[in-house]
């Protein structure tokens, strides 16, 4: 990424996190907006289909299957967090306002072609910054009409990893496991995205 070109008020931190990357403390923040998120896992026709990570085949929750936004926007609520606003391909988008109704959104065209026809591509570039700049904006002024993300208690985790070797890889804390699925239970999502993290990031 050329941070170079970042708005000088802005700053880059890049790498992987095992909970949704936030600076100081969590109850100072009122709300969050995603850029660039990702179809969840097993999404057929999808640019880079993962949720959480690429380990995995399919992560459902309560039995439904699950994009990153049913997750971290629950997360988040749980310290009664907003998630306002989301970017990505078209089904990724869909995909996570079935869970944030309330958010404002912005597709990017993730075809190849969109930006290798010269003035063409600029000019899509420029209308799409535009667009994204337009739809935060309407998110911070629509705060009150959203509303934190709770999924209430038990929740029920169910992790599809593409073969069961991985799995049993992966495993480490001894969840339970039938062949190529783990599973767990959590009383909220923080308790269960934590052990989402054991799952993906403690392996041997």
């Amino acid at each position: 990424m050329n941070t170079g070109k970042l708005d000088k008020r802005a700053g880059y931190v890049g790498g992987h996190y095992t909970t949704p990357l936030l600076f100081g403390k969590i109850s100072d923040y009122d709300l969050v907006l995603y850029v660039t998120i990702h179809a969840a896992s097993g999404t057929e026709n999808a640019f880079f289909p993962h949720t959480h990570y690429g380990i995995f085949s399919k992560i459902k929750v309560n039995g439904k299957p699950a994009c990153e936004m049913d997750i971290y926007a629950a997360y988040l609520g749980e310290f009664g967090i907003l998630v306002g606003f989301v970017s990505g391909e078209d089904i990724a988008v869909s995909q996570a306002l079935e869970t944030l109704p309330w958010a404002q959104s912005v597709i990017v065209d993730k075809h190849k072609e969109a930006y290798t026809s010269g003035k063409k591509s600029i000019q899509y570039l420029e209308e799409g910054r535009k667009k994204l700049r337009l739809a935060a904006a309407r998110a911070v002024q629509d705060v009150s009409q959203m509303k934190p993300l709770i999924t209430k208690g038990p929740i029920l985790f169910e992790a599809e990893f593409r073969n069961e070797k991985l799995a049993a890889r992966f495993n480490t804390w001894r969840f339970q496991q039938t062949e190529n699925i783990v599973t767990w239970e959590a009383k909220n999502m923080i308790e269960g995205f934590e052990m989402l993290n054991k799952l993906t990031l403690t392996n041997s």
